[in-house]
């Protein structure tokens, strides 16, 4: 028997609309600061070792189990199980040495296998699982577990034990930007087809935050460790992380609407679970890795000019 909850494609209800309990936000706030107070002593002093693949790995699995209660496939085993193999996978293979060397043609194998088999699975078993509801699983595990293994890439790049850390930072204060700003001055609706709470303010508010964010860490970094920050560019990369980190909120949104959740989960007090928490780090990480693996090519492909276009010069 199918037990894939009612979908629900219209805007938030009533009640999800109301006005939050007072409480709610001192919540939110607790949490996170609870959060990066454990989180940040492992991340400082066992970032470069198999602690962050280990924690990359948890999220995906625990996004994962998520992304399929939503759906109404948790139960079947046929399809859970593959998911946490690959979900977790991935994020621990980015540090062995035999498949380092070749990661990206390892990931692209693993991930053709595991959609491959998915659409299989709705072959065989049509009357248990839709082909809409795979292939949407399919696209989200790919993309997260995608995500988080980015986390561990952006860790071991050139500088990447300074890089890593703006990951969480810029993703989560464009949330908070969006979030507090919003709830001051929100009028005008972002996507209300979506959330009716996320406004064109808000969205304004997390650029803001994220540029401030992105400019204090390299004044910091830079003072620290004798570093010259390159504003110009730190400046745009912030600006675009923002959009990319707001966008990356909306698609899991869009998913939760899609099949009438409030929440992913209820793991993190006053957020929701992993994939609530999560969701602007599925989409900021991959994001900067390309970026910052990436840019001095992009650079001087479209630019004439000596300057060094890397994060810190």
């Amino acid at each position: 028997m199918n037990d894939t909850p009612a979908k629900n494609t219209s805007p938030d209800t009533s009640e999800q609309t109301k006005t939050k309990k007072p409480g709610s936000t001192r919540t939110r706030v607790l949490t996170a600061v609870v959060a990066f107070s454990l989180l940040i002593p492992y991340f400082y002093f066992l970032s470069d070792t198999i602690f962050l693949p280990i924690f990359s790995a948890a999220c995906s699995v625990a996004a994962a189990f998520e992304l399929m209660r939503c759906i109404g496939v948790h139960k079947n085993l046929a399809v859970a199980v593959p998911t946490y193999l690959f979900a977790a996978a991935l994020p621990i293979c980015t540090r062995i040495s035999d498949i380092q060397t070749n990661y990206l043609g390892f990931t692209f194998v693993a991930g053709f296998i595991y959609v491959f088999y998915l659409l299989s699975c709705v072959v065989f078993s049509p009357t248990r699982l839709k082909i809409e509801d795979i292939t949407l699983l399919a696209v989200m595990i790919v993309y997260t577990t995608f995500g988080m293994s980015s986390v561990v890439l952006v860790r071991d790049i050139k500088h990447g034990q300074y890089l890593f850390w703006l990951i969480f930072m810029s993703a989560w204060m464009t949330d908070a930007g969006g979030y507090f700003i919003g709830r001051l001055l929100g009028r005008r609706k972002l996507c209300e087809h979506i959330s009716s709470k996320k406004t064109v303010e808000g969205a304004l508010g997390g650029v803001l935050f994220s540029i401030v964010t992105f400019v204090v860490y390299a004044l910091v970094i830079g003072a620290i460790f004798n570093l010259r920050p390159n504003y110009p560019f730190i400046i745009v990369l912030s600006v675009a992380v923002a959009v990319v980190s707001q966008l990356g909120d909306l698609i899991a949104s869009l998913v939760k609407r899609h099949y009438g959740a409030k929440d992913f989960g209820k793991m993190l007090p006053g957020h929701g679970g992993i994939m609530d928490r999560f969701d602007s780090i599925f989409a900021v990480a991959p994001f900067i890795f390309l970026i910052c693996s990436h840019v001095g090519t992009i650079y001087a492909f479209f630019f004439s000019s000596p300057i060094s276009f890397t994060f810190f010069n």
